[in-house]
């Protein structure tokens, strides 16, 4: 047949392989090896063998000059793999660069894709269906159809959009490489024609670092030249030179002064009148201290009377020399007083001095031994060098008492200096001793029974190893049958006693004892004691 794996060089039953029918079958093998083409054919008989698959390419084994021209074809391209070419020419067609389906990318035509220009391996400018992208030196400026809040995402970014979704208006929203606010800066002199409007935004007002022209502005009284404020001004300087009943200065929004406000009779928000003994009023809204420690006493100095925000962790502190008290009631222990809910001072914290109080203290006050409904918790470190908990004597004023509910577990070891009493269980423990001989060559069990204890639950069952002997000393707990044997067969060689199972009525103890000599182990025996925990209500 065809594709039958013929010999190379055929030889008959019993025909004599002489030196020329060796030689010709090295020629033909030769010639065989040489034609080889592994492309999974036949060629006279022989196979030429398997295609090479591509585990059996080495790394980087195919390279360009072996790569036949035109051999690369689109559809052999990854469409989601990044290609890099030095230059890329298009043909056009009349005054269109462009023109179908001439440069595609991930299988749609250019026109509906993103076009990016990267001299120097840096994009300088982006052109998509949404918007038109300058990034020439890193700090983006995009132009838009649409708000696409661009500035939000890239401090350095900023955005010229003509959007008619949100904002409805040509918007011209500058970057934050300043730090803060996004900020849009005109040099020279800007002319606007229409309304100029101030607002709204989180930064909306006028800052004026120069002379201002009070005329220039005209508010809804124009025939006067007035100055009308309904937001926020920043002026370094504001001269009033008229009157009204309401006074000098009238503003219905916000008024932030760079200097020194000197109010000698008090200065309020709001319009209620200035009670007389306060100096500063504030109504119908909040005090903003912006970050500024409120001193509780005469001044600066008072650093441990104060109420700041600390800006490090972004936590309110609140500190007063000696301590501060935080809650008061006249529900106390004394009828009448005034009793602080939480008390904080230098070592100690005390939560609830009204009710039932609870101290937490860096070391051992014995606050409990003020009052028999006082606890403490205390990490001392002086006296009793541990985390202290320290019950209340409200069941009785002889004995402080902690308890836990539920489930109790304790990681580490329990040490109980005192009394462990379980009231609600009666603890019984069972002990027998054993003296036990092999079972043959292998280990012996013996079953004991402590069924008449009338055990409920076992907390544990162990056994202690007592000792072995090569003697027999089965049945004999006094353990005292033994002598000298020096031969190399009586080595002791595994001894072990162990329980195999337990339950509330017995356990079997497992034990065993082996010797060099082999069949001798029979009368060994092991001396051990079985210890049972448990609970027998």
């Amino acid at each position: 047949m065809a594709n039958e794996n013929k010999p190379l060089n055929e030889a008959k039953p019993n025909e004599p392989i002489t030196a020329q029918r060796w030689n010709d079958m090295q020629v033909a093998l030769r010639k065989e090896h040489i034609e080889h083409r592994h492309n999974g054919g036949w060629k006279d008989g022989q196979f030429a063998g398997e295609p090479i698959a591509a585990d059996g390419l080495a790394d980087n084994a195919v390279i360009t000059a072996r790569i036949a021209d035109a051999a690369v074809v689109p559809s052999k391209l990854d469409p989601n793999g990044d290609f890099k070419l030095r230059s890329l020419s298009l043909a056009g067609f009349g005054d269109k660069l462009i023109k179908g389906p001439v440069l595609t990318v991930a299988g749609q035509s250019l026109l509906s894709g993103t076009l990016r220009v990267s001299p120097g391996d840096k994009d300088s400018l982006s052109v998509s269906d949404a918007y038109v992208e300058l990034v020439a030196g890193g700090n983006p400026l995009r132009f838009t159809s649409v708000w696409s809040s661009f500035t939000d995402v890239k401090p350095g970014a900023a955005e010229i959009s003509n959007d008619t979704n949100s904002y409805k208006a040509l918007m011209i929203v500058g970057n934050r490489s300043a730090g803060g606010v996004r900020r849009v800066a005109m040099w020279d002199r800007v002319d606007v024609m229409g309304r100029l409007v101030i607002g709204p935004g989180g930064d909306a007002g006028i800052t004026v670092n120069g002379n201002v022209d009070a005329a220039a502005f005209k508010g809804n009284d124009v025939t006067s030249a007035t100055l009308t404020v309904t937001a926020q001004a920043q002026i370094a300087q504001l001269k009033v030179n008229g009157a009204s009943n309401t006074g000098p200065v009238n503003v219905t929004g916000a008024l932030t002064v760079s200097d020194t406000i000197v109010a000698n009779g008090g200065l309020r928000t709001g319009t209620a009148a200035l009670q007389a003994f306060n100096r500063v009023q504030v109504q119908g809204g909040g005090l903003h201290l912006d970050g500024n420690p409120l001193y509780l006493r005469t001044g600066v100095n008072d650093q441990f009377d104060l109420l700041r925000w600390n800006s490090s962790n972004d936590t309110v502190d609140l500190a007063g020399f000696y301590g501060v008290n935080l809650g008061f009631t006249k529900n106390g222990p004394v009828a009448g007083n005034v009793t602080p809910l939480l008390s904080v001072r230098e070592t100690v914290l005390d939560v609830s001095l009204t009710g039932n109080p609870l101290r937490f203290s860096s070391g051992w006050s014995d606050f409990p031994a003020s009052g028999i409904n006082r606890a403490e918790i205390s990490n001392d470190t002086v006296t009793y060098k541990t985390l202290m908990i320290i019950g209340n004597r409200s069941n009785n004023a002889a004995i402080r008492r902690v308890s836990v509910w539920d489930r109790l577990e304790v990681n580490g070891e329990l040490g109980v200096t005192g009394r462990v009493t379980a009231s609600a269980y009666n603890i019984q423990y069972y002990q027998q001793t054993i003296a036990a001989n092999n079972n043959g060559a292998g280990p012996r069990d013996t079953y004991c029974n402590y069924a008449g204890m009338g055990f409920v639950q076992i907390f544990s069952a162990f056994v202690v190893f007592n000792g072995f002997s090569l003697w027999n000393n089965g049945g004999n707990l006094l353990f005292n049958t033994w002598g000298s044997a020096q031969g190399v067969g009586n080595i002791p060689q595994h001894a072990y006693a162990m329980v195999a199972n337990y339950n509330t009525a017995g356990a079997t103890v497992r034990t065993f004892c082996s010797e060099s000599e082999s069949g001798a182990s029979g009368d060994n025996t092991v001396l051990a004691t079985l210890v049972v925990i448990g609970r027998t209500n």
